[in-house]
């Protein structure tokens, strides 16, 4: 029960600590950062997330935790497929339990497993014409996500669809 415990008062701790980079004076690359950033430290399966803004054919990736996301960002942009892409315009949500199984994108489960990542789950941000956002989160393990991490992250790509916003 204490780790129970323990889990819920880091949540609290990290929620508020994005609190205080919500403000519109803190550039955005900054407010996302801490979002992806609070991502990682929170989901138990998560080893790295980014955001994904994209802008027809152009996209940027923000607040990387790690340099194999914007190597994954890239190859979903020049192939028109995977994951990100799918939150971004098509599902609300995606999350994919081992990318070793997953016929769906091949160039970007390939790439994936070869930087170790098995696990992918990523949320809408906004959609709108041609543009749209994701927030993305890798896990090394197959299965790294739950239900209950898909809520989590469902709260915390709330907050980084909120601080684009301002």
């Amino acid at each position: 029960m204490a780790h129970v415990a323990n889990y819920q008062e880091r949540i609290r701790d990290v929620m508020s600590d994005l609190a205080a980079v919500a403000d519109a004076g803190v550039p955005v690359e900054v407010r996302l950062a801490a979002v992806t950033n609070a991502t990682v430290a929170l989901l138990r399966g998560a080893t790295s997330a980014d955001v994904m803004l994209v802008n027809g054919e152009r996209y940027c990736t923000i607040g990387s935790t790690s340099d194999d996301t914007a190597e994954l960002s890239a190859i979903q942009m020049r192939s028109g497929q995977g994951p990100c892409l799918d939150a971004a315009f098509d599902d609300k949500v995606v999350r994919v339990q081992d990318l070793s199984d997953e016929p769906q994108w091949p160039e970007f489960a390939t790439a994936a497993l070869r930087h170790g990542i098995r696990s992918v789950m990523t949320f809408r941000l906004y959609r709108c014409h041609n543009r749209g956002g994701a927030l993305n989160i890798y896990g090394f393990a197959a299965g790294a996500f739950n239900v209950d991490d898909e809520a989590l992250g469902a709260v915390l790509a709330a907050h980084a669809a909120i601080l684009l916003t301002q």
